[in-house]
């Protein structure tokens, strides 16, 4: 009912309930991997973000450049939004990645990208149902 009071141009056809993820993940880079969860849940978009999640964590781990950079504290915060969306670019990352890695360059979190990419990975695996477990057996 409320929808009448506002213009057409700002009534939203996207679905905006919360895709809630399967598991509950505590923390900053929970609240980012589970908001990214459900962001890409919503375009159906889930398998495309991880695959692309997992490419940019291998692209951190060879890359030094890459590393220094996110890590540096003295460059501006709109200097690494303007260079994560570069990045982004060449990769190529999907929408929602991309405004992954804006954001967290915009709040001055990137250096946790890498525990938030394996918050995600842990968001995926309970989706797909699967359970870590460790085995220990007697030799």
């Amino acid at each position: 009912m409320h929808q009448r009071f506002l213009p057409d141009n700002c009534v939203s056809n996207v679905n905006t309930t919360i895709q809630k993820p399967p598991i509950q993940l505590f923390g900053v880079e929970g609240r980012y991997a589970c908001a990214l969860y459900s962001a890409a849940s919503k375009l159906k978009q889930l398998d495309v973000v991880e695959k692309d999640l997992v490419k940019l964590q291998g692209i951190l781990k060879t890359d030094l450049r890459l590393q220094e950079f996110i890590r540096n504290p003295i460059l501006k915060r709109s200097l690494k939004v303007t260079a994560v969306k570069e990045v982004a670019a060449k990769v190529p990352l999907c929408a929602p990645s991309t405004n992954l890695l804006a954001l967290l360059a915009e709040n001055g979190r990137l250096k946790a990208l890498n525990t938030i990419i394996n918050s995600f990975k842990t968001i995926m695996a309970a989706h797909r149902g699967e359970v870590v477990c460790e085995v220990t057996t007697a030799k």
